[in-house]
């Protein structure tokens, strides 16, 4: 659930940091910042629903959907707005993005939930829409056991023309050494070098699939189990991406088993 507050002309951040708005030539004090705005509204609607939800699906114990905010600057641009240095410009949308708004919320996107949220069904389901308008996807968690129920589910949902690649990581790194060299991994037997082995030397083997046009491009790459993704293997799924690809991204840091790294990548900022 995305919750984007929408800001009319003159809205903009004064030097002092106050948020003001244009009216009738004069500037005027806005009651509240469009980003906790937002966010109030989120809760607010979340407050809505649940109570909702729960009545209508009496066995839920929990609000199902991940929560997100943004704020749209729809006739301004966002570089005249002087927005806060620590707001990532993947929450803000303004009037260049009118034409593709679309577009612009869905290209990169991360939702962090706690347990039972809902994030591997959001997964799948946002894996079954790409598919639908055409895309390939690559849909890829951590767990191996995960991703076989990620592939078993998959296979029997109708993707329609486009198509779903759903496995985990590591499994991948060894369907693309066996593309690479029509053979299966050589994994070390000590524990301390498997791990490495893992962790550095099979992602470089998808990176190498990819780049040798093996495996991918995909339209759309959508993570499940994010934080326990190693710093360097976003990486590789970034240049697993087509141009203009989109990148989703779920992910739970209190249920972080692996300290590898960054629990989700630096580049998408929701």
């Amino acid at each position: 659930m995305l919750v984007i507050e929408c800001k009319g002309y003159g809205v903009r951040r004064s030097h002092t940091g106050a948020w003001t708005r244009v009216i009738d030539g004069a500037e005027q004090p806005l009651r509240e910042n469009p980003f906790e705005q937002a966010q109030r509204h989120s809760k607010e609607l979340r407050k809505i629903l649940e109570p909702r939800l729960k009545k209508a699906f009496p066995g839920l114990d929990h609000f199902p959907f991940a929560c997100g905010q943004a704020v749209a600057f729809p006739l301004s641009l966002a570089g005249d707005v002087n927005l806060p240095l620590d707001v990532p410009w993947a929450v803000v949308y303004d009037a260049k993005d009118l034409g593709n708004i679309r577009e612009c919320v869905m290209e990169s996107f991360r939702v962090r939930g706690g347990a039972g949220t809902g994030k591997t069904v959001l997964a799948m389901e946002a894996a079954v829409r790409f598919a639908r308008e055409g895309g390939r996807v690559l849909l890829v968690c951590f767990n191996r056991s995960l991703g076989g129920y990620l592939k078993i589910i998959i296979d029997a949902r109708d993707t329609g023309t486009g198509s779903v690649t759903a496995d985990s990581f590591h499994r991948l790194c060894a369907r693309a050494n066996f593309l690479l060299n029509s053979r299966n991994l050589a994994v070390p037997e000590d524990e301390e070098q498997k791990a490495a082995f893992w962790d550095s030397e099979a992602p470089m083997l998808l990176l190498q699939a990819v780049e040798e046009k093996k495996l991918g491009p995909f339209d759309a790459v959508i993570v499940d189990e994010g934080q326990d993704f190693a710093s360097s293997w976003w990486d590789v799924l970034e240049e697993m991406l087509a141009e203009d690809g989109r990148m989703l991204v779920f992910y739970d840091p209190s249920q972080r088993i692996f300290k590898k790294g960054d629990s989700a990548p630096p580049a998408v900022g929701v």
